[in-house]
């Protein structure tokens, strides 16, 4: 008994082994530019979370599940946007603002002081973004990594 392989030719098959059509560096630069257009509406959408969220946790002084709940929403709503528009430092710092929410949940703790780092962080952030500077960037992100571990669960 002997089995046949058969393979199809498909019309991509055919296409990407003829010449012609866009080198590989022209269209990734092609794609940074088209999404480089989108980089100051996201920058507006993830300063209206930071916004909300300034305005959530001014005042706070108790650990609150359901704030600590929101605030985590607002934060993973637009967690994923900066970064696909080349704005990846400002992912990383919305997500150690996840990971302390989560670490505050599961602690039944709020640090204030922890909360404030992380929003005038993201304040900060947002400013460097716009004004695409990066100085200074990687040390904001460690020390925001640094308060986020501070509450982490013994287990982790």
């Amino acid at each position: 008994m002997s089995v046949q392989m058969l393979f199809p030719k498909t019309r991509l098959g055919s296409l990407i082994g003829k010449p012609g059509g866009k080198r590989v560096a022209d269209a990734i630069e092609e794609a940074k530019a088209n999404l480089g257009e989108l980089k100051g509406e996201c920058l507006a959408d993830v300063e209206q979370a930071v916004s909300e969220i300034e305005a959530r946790v001014k005042g706070v002084r108790d650990f609150d599940a359901g704030l600590v709940d929101d605030l985590y929403g607002l934060a993973a709503r637009v967690l994923g946007l900066p970064g696909s528009v080349g704005m990846e430092a400002l992912d990383v710092a919305l997500s150690s603002f996840c990971v302390l929410m989560d670490n505050l949940r599961l602690s039944k703790q709020w640090d204030a002081a922890a909360v404030a780092v992380h929003v005038q962080s993201l304040r900060l952030l947002l400013t460097a973004a716009a004004a695409d500077r990066t100085d200074g960037v990687m040390q904001i992100l460690e020390g925001l990594k640094q308060v986020s571990a501070r509450y982490a669960p013994p287990d982790a």
